[in-house]
């Protein structure tokens, strides 16, 4: 549709009533004729003109009449903030290199449970595969016993993860000395695999696996489409941006949810028990576009005062310090 209404601004039509009121010919000659004299001009509108009479009159009009409906939407709209509150901000990368985990991590620092694999869009290094009850219970020791630094994420919680992983045949490989090809990572998500890396660089506490694990878990939830909950307007910093340079519309979405909900105790087990936590979720047609907007643009708007109205429309209060989410 973008195209066509490009294709038709050549020729000077912008709206439905100039071509009621003349046909493509009207148009295509009075602008041949304004740039009679620009050869290269010339070849475009001649250009414009063979692609739009492949489209019936009714067509282009249906084309012209969407635009202006769009048009017409979108002035309506109003940019609305997000409904998240406690959001824990100003979390500071940390490296297992840091901390002593030979100390702690008896299977993880264990060079024979590490082993080349042969799969596809997997960086070169060496992986031990979490396969059978006995490695998810090695894994989850070993993590147990590194000292915690916070404690908002709970044992309960990361062992329900690893169960999720388990029940839903997700592989789930532990990463060492990797050759990463592209931006570095602490956890990743391969869908054609169906498999989640950690990359053992970074793999430390209860409370920073939670992060990692429920991250990449979201997405295996979106495959592949937004699940169309809020967003943490904060996260969209320049580091960030920097990070996902070529990253827009749903694909930026879809990281937005999970670099969001990654800190939302529970958040998988109440996503996986829970048919109706979407509805609890559902956010308001103004935040979904504005959200939508905040993708495409990559960048947050300037949100005008909220009027008691829009708070009413908008009355969803996602809280990360309890895990509630509340309606006002």
């Amino acid at each position: 549709m973008i195209s066509i209404l490009n294709t038709l601004k050549i020729l000077g039509i912008n709206s439905p009533k100039q071509l009621i009121k003349h046909d493509l010919d009207y148009w295509h000659l009075k602008i041949y004729e304004k740039n009679i004299f620009d050869n290269e001009k010339l070849i475009e509108i001649n250009l414009a003109k063979e692609k739009l009479n492949n489209l019936s009159k009714n067509q282009l009009l249906q084309i012209l009449d969407n635009k202006k409906t769009h048009l017409k939407t979108e002035k309506n709209k109003i940019f609305v903030q997000s409904s998240i509150i406690n959001y824990p901000r100003n979390r500071k990368v940390r490296f297992s290199k840091n901390i002593p985990l030979f100390k702690f991590a008896d299977h993880l620092t264990k060079l024979s449970n590490f082993s080349s694999i042969d799969y596809d869009f997997m960086d070169d290094g060496k992986y031990w595969e979490i396969k059978n009850l006995s490695d998810f219970i090695y894994l989850r020791d070993d993590i147990q016993k590194i000292p915690r630094k916070e404690s908002y994420r709970t044992l309960e919680e990361f062992t329900y993860l690893l169960s999720f992983i388990h029940e839903e045949k997700i592989k789930l490989l532990i990463g060492k000395d990797l050759k990463i090809q592209g931006r570095d990572y602490a956890a990743l998500y391969i869908s054609r695999n169906n498999c989640v890396v950690i990359n053992s660089d970074y793999l430390l506490d209860i409370e920073y696996m939670c992060e990692s694990l429920s991250h990449e878990l979201i997405h295996y939830l979106q495959q592949g489409k937004p699940l169309n909950i809020d967003i943490e307007d904060s996260i969209l910093t320049k580091r960030y941006l920097d990070y996902y340079n070529n990253v827009f519309g749903d694909q930026l979405r879809c990281e937005l949810e999970a670099a969001t909900f990654e800190y939302f105790p529970n958040f998988i087990e109440e996503f996986k028990k829970d048919k109706f936590l979407f509805n609890k979720l559902l956010i308001s047609s103004n935040r979904n576009w504005t959200i939508d907007w905040i993708c495409k643009y990559r960048k947050l708007p300037n949100y005008p005062s909220q009027s008691k109205k829009d708070l009413k429309e908008d009355s969803l209060i996602v809280n990360f310090s309890t895990g509630e989410i509340e309606r006002i």
